[in-house]
């Protein structure tokens, strides 16, 4: 997606070692391969050793911290905060991020406050809170986080995804339009529904 936007490069770290060949397959199948790389690291080992900086890093974190596990040792590793703590994260990406460059994250809502306090203490701040909904009855459960070396002003909305069952909203069909299937129809030119194989 960060290609089909106009990324020059994208550089995937993953640590998990069937995503990662799941991800190189993928690059090799898009469209945008020759902008697509993939690593097979931890981003810890990753940030250290790494004497480029990005102008955007995006991640969607381990999402739990001391909540029951599932019994799937790859799903554990994706969701949970073992393998990497919120402050190593947040460490990683400030040695990663160029001077002007900006991070996104998804997380829970309600570790929003304290990802707040720890990127403050990497010199990170918040700018942009995306609160995500399920549908308009729903409580917000997940949150679009936007940070940046530099304080600006801070913006936070909310975001419904389903306006009825299995039917998106008009706001988040106008983002994931470009990017899904599902939204190609016969009115759409064919380099829009080529851009989303």
């Amino acid at each position: 997606m960060a290609a089909q936007l106009g990324a020059g490069s994208v550089m995937a770290v993953e640590l998990n070692r069937e995503a990662y060949e799941e991800a190189c397959s993928n690059f090799r199948n898009s469209p945008w391969n020759v902008h697509l790389q993939a690593v097979h690291a931890d981003i810890r080992k990753y940030a250290a050793t790494c004497n480029e900086s990005f102008d955007l890093i995006i991640s969607n974190p381990p999402f739990f911290q001391r909540h029951s596990k599932s019994s799937d040792d790859l799903r554990k590793l994706a969701r949970h905060t073992d393998e990497l703590a919120y402050p190593e994260l947040l460490a990683c990406a400030a040695k990663l991020l160029s001077d002007d460059g900006r991070l996104y994250l998804l997380l829970p809502v309600m570790v929003v406050a304290q990802i707040r306090e720890e990127a403050g203490k990497s010199g990170l701040f918040l700018s942009r809170r995306i609160n995500l909904k399920g549908y308009a009855r729903n409580r917000a459960k997940v949150a679009a986080l936007l940070f940046s070396r530099t304080e600006l002003k801070y913006e936070e909305k909310e975001l419904t995804i389903y306006r009825a069952e299995r039917e998106y909203s008009k706001e988040s069909e106008r983002f994931l339009a470009p990017f899904l299937l599902r939204f190609a129809d016969a009115g759409k030119t064919v380099g829009r529904a080529s851009a989303r194989q």
